[in-house]
């Protein structure tokens, strides 16, 4: 995710103008009270590396966060305040269990915050989505005529982190039908997602 001009697996050229970064941060606690912890303080992790690398390298990108429910709320709004978005992202607590994910609301959130009236021709909106259910299987219960307005825009970027600790057999099961969610039918190969699976200790 560099700054740089580079050639990418997705055939394009990796953006070299400012980025707006959107985390989308999963707070089901389904998984019992330490699985949800382990899970959480590994996506604080995460969001804390990419922001403190991304800042010093160019200082006007923007963070925003979203929380995923049952659907996504917008947390934070765009700011440049690395620190001030870490501090928000360092309180966020696991919740109740969620039976489903709307991921049309994912989309449509994204979409609005493409659509945020400093967008500059130049900028590349990079969502980051990380995961931790491993038995919820997504839906696209609100259609998902956002994200086919969001894959044929060649200025945005879906990357996922599946950060999974659920009982075994579960995990394969929700892992494949998840991600089949992410590359929708007709997707460009520009929009196509990076995925990457970790267990929460990644040391174990």
């Amino acid at each position: 995710m560099g700054d740089h001009v580079a050639s990418t697996a997705r055939g394009t050229p990796e953006p070299a103008g400012r980025e707006k970064v959107v985390f989308l941060f999963d707070l089901d606690g389904g998984v019992g009270e330490a699985a949800a912890k382990r899970s959480l303080e590994l996506l604080k992790e995460c969001v804390a590396l990419i922001v403190r690398t991304k800042a010093r390298m160019r200082p006007d990108h923007q963070y925003a966060l979203l929380v995923l429910l049952e659907s996504a709320v917008l947390y934070s709004d765009f700011t440049t305040d690395a620190s001030s978005f870490l501090q928000q992202v360092m309180q966020l607590t696991s919740s109740e269990p969620f039976p489903t994910l709307d991921m049309s609301s994912c989309y449509q959130a994204l979409l609005d915050l493409r659509h945020a009236p400093d967008w500059q021709d130049t900028d590349t909106l990079r969502a980051i989505l990380l995961y931790t259910r491993h038995s919820t299987i997504p839906s696209f219960g609100g259609g998902d005529s956002a994200w086919i307005q969001l894959s044929s825009d060649i200025s945005f970027y879906l990357d996922t982190l599946y950060a999974a600790d659920g009982p075994e057999g579960q995990g394969p099961r929700s892992v494949q039908a998840f991600l089949a969610t992410l590359d929708r039918p007709n997707t460009p190969n520009h929009a196509r997602s990076y995925a990457f699976q970790s267990p929460p200790d990644p040391r174990a």
